[in-house]
């Protein structure tokens, strides 16, 4: 997700969108001088005999997206609290003139930035990220670059909006400035996190009682009546039925049909990158069914640092697992289905052992890589850790003060990693019950 200056990178990324293709298709000889890239308000334009030839784009109005605001549960309660970590997701648009010295130089201008856009329907995480790099180096280019703008799920599309003369006319009089040949975009959506983590319920353990006909609660199940002819995935399994997620030296079952084949193997790709990491099937693979095992932390023995083996190769968060099935020499690969790898809290601890603690130290595995959101749910309450430039095993979570300190006793703690928390409870216990080592007291 973004922080709230993305707003302000889209419009740095569009903007150095439209600089790169004036200089890459040569404006300046065209026009005989080169014209300015601008993202000012339309009154602080200067016009009149002199002034250069310009392309301007300008944010007139940001929207709420109504879609992506109804995904989240409402965020606040009836008294105010916060519920959730709900987010902000915002429409931007866009108004973009053209300032010409001449003849036919604003319709140059205009064509010129209108086929810019066209052909850049969306903005790739790449293209976001060469954008903000290329900003002149200050403050302000270095908060825009560490929006997170490139990090979110969603990518950002632009698209052509249509204003009749009603709206045009209300709108350039609002500005109080000089009307210009314009064309209007619409760019969507920015997802904006919450600047303050909320509270979160710990998970439910059953729903009422269990009857002794109903002990396992499987779902709706749907089979095919046609069996498609190329490997299909149908479900993927944890080690235990009820998990929500895998973990670390976990071994996962993906099942499906005619997953057999001479190679078979599961490939991982992280949501919020383009890198893959590929296991093999362990023996006994079948038609219908194989399993491979995640890499244990520490490893078993000595691993190559490339290697898929090599548990620093990965990280918690939201994966897509495919398989690839090697049939009659080709090699297939099957749909796409969502895994969730929870990081695992291997110890925690109160800082100092003795007298008034001040912080809590966990350890966990895989390790927490820079660009990942953390935090520690302790009960109810979520604690942020210090911003690291490398990636940690050990993390450190500075204790809230008076007023908000958190009262003496037992708290079951839970690690979040990119949205994807450890797990608190037991599932292999009947009925599941939490797990007793994800706990700490406090003094």
């Amino acid at each position: 997700m973004s922080s709230f200056l993305a707003v302000g990178a889209v419009s740095a990324v569009l903007r150095g969108l439209i600089e790169e293709s004036v200089t890459r298709h040569d404006l300046a000889t065209v026009l005989g001088g080169a014209p300015e890239v601008s993202a000012l308000p339309p009154d602080r334009i200067p016009t009149g005999a002199g002034t250069p030839d310009r392309i301007n784009l300008f944010l007139f109005q940001a929207t709420e997206n109504a879609a992506w605001r109804n995904m989240d549960l409402p965020g606040r309660s009836g008294a105010g609290d916060r519920m959730n970590d709900s987010r902000m997701a915002l429409d931007l648009h866009y108004l973009v003139t053209a300032y010409g010295s001449a003849d036919f130089r604003s319709e140059v201008l205009l064509g010129h930035a209108m086929h810019v856009f066209h052909e850049t329907p969306v903005l790739t995480r790449q293209a976001i990220q060469d954008a903000l790099a290329a900003l002149s180096p200050g403050n302000l280019a270095d908060a825009l670059a560490a929006a997170r703008l490139a990090d979110q799920f969603e990518q950002i599309r632009i698209v052509p909006r249509v204003l009749n003369v009603e709206e045009v006319s209300k709108i350039w009089t609002a500005l109080q400035s000089q009307y210009r040949t314009t064309a209007a975009y619409h760019a969507s959506v920015v997802l904006v996190d919450a600047a303050r983590p909320g509270r979160s319920a710990l998970p439910v353990l059953t729903r009422g009682q269990p009857l002794p006909a109903l002990a396992k609660d499987e779902g709706v199940f749907v089979s095919p009546g046609i069996e498609a002819p190329f490997p299909r995935l149908e479900a993927l399994a944890m080690p235990s039925e009820l998990a929500p997620a895998i973990r670390m030296g976990e071994a996962l079952t993906l099942r499906g049909t005619r997953l057999d084949g001479a190679s078979v193997r599961a490939r991982f790709r992280l949501v919020r990158s383009t890198a893959a990491l590929e296991l093999e099937a362990e023996p006994g693979a079948s038609a219908t069914a194989f399993t491979v095992l995640m890499p244990p932390d520490p490893p078993a023995g000595p691993v190559p640092p490339d290697s898929p083996l090599n548990p620093g190769n990965w990280q918690a968060g939201i994966y897509e697992v495919t398989g690839i099935i090697e049939q009659d020499g080709v090699e297939r690969e099957t749909n796409r289905l969502p895994l969730a790898l929870a990081p695992r809290i291997d110890s925690i601890a109160v800082v100092p052992p003795a007298g008034p603690a001040t912080s809590l130290e966990a350890s966990c595995s895989p390790p927490v890589r820079p660009n990942q959101e953390a935090a520690l749910l302790v009960g109810n309450r979520a604690l942020v850790p210090e911003p690291s430039s490398v990636a940690l095993s050990n993390l450190a979570f500075d204790l809230p003060a008076p007023p908000e300190a958190l009262a003496a006793g037992p708290y079951w703690v839970r690690l979040r990693i990119d949205g994807v928390e450890s797990l608190v409870v037991d599932y292999a216990a009947e009925p599941p019950q939490f797990d007793a080592s994800q706990s700490v007291s406090l003094p």
